[in-house]
């Protein structure tokens, strides 16, 4: 009995070191990165890698199905929003600092805003930030995402009337 007891052991440690170098072998990288780099609002300089493949964690049956930032109510879940286009498009203003209901200027892509004429113009200025491609996000494209709300606002899942875009001119 003593010996058919050991016999199931070689197979059951072969497996688990299996495994085991296949969980290891899953924390490597490898990537041919290119000698450009593409800093963020965050501060951080990335490679820009040519090629290769992207990987994007998911919860089970929950996968992104929506890639344009102008969002339905339709499509309007956290893993679209939160967990998939907060990677795409970084915000001009990123809200909460060290749990406080604030901005954190240092993450937000604009410079805090400056205030005038009795606080009916707002002057926004952008750090140096750049699209995956490598051109500059600039006051154009601020503008274009304003005015395509402007003119899909009903569509829009986060408008509420009356408020932003509507108390812009």
């Amino acid at each position: 009995m003593y010996p058919r007891a050991q016999a199931w052991r070689a197979p059951v440690v072969f497996c688990l070191v299996l495994v085991a170098c296949a969980a290891l072998s899953a924390c490597g990288t490898s990537s041919t990165a290119s000698s450009t780099t593409r800093s963020s609002a965050r501060g951080t300089t990335q490679a820009i890698v040519k090629g290769g493949t992207a990987y994007f964690a998911e919860q089970p049956e929950t996968p992104p199905n929506y890639i344009f930032p102008l969002i339905s109510g339709a499509y309007f879940t956290v893993e679209n929003t939160a967990d998939f286009q907060s990677l795409l498009y970084e915000p001009l203003y990123w809200f909460g600092d060290q749990g406080k209901t604030s901005i954190d200027y240092s993450l937000s892509v604009g410079n805090a805003p400056v205030y005038s004429d009795h606080d009916r113009v707002v002057t926004i200025t952008l750090k140096h930030y750049v699209w995956s491609d490598g051109e500059v996000v600039s006051a154009r494209d601020v503008i274009f995402w304003i005015n395509l709300l402007k003119a899909n606002a009903a569509d829009w899942a986060s408008y509420v009337p009356g408020g932003f875009p509507d108390n812009v001119v």
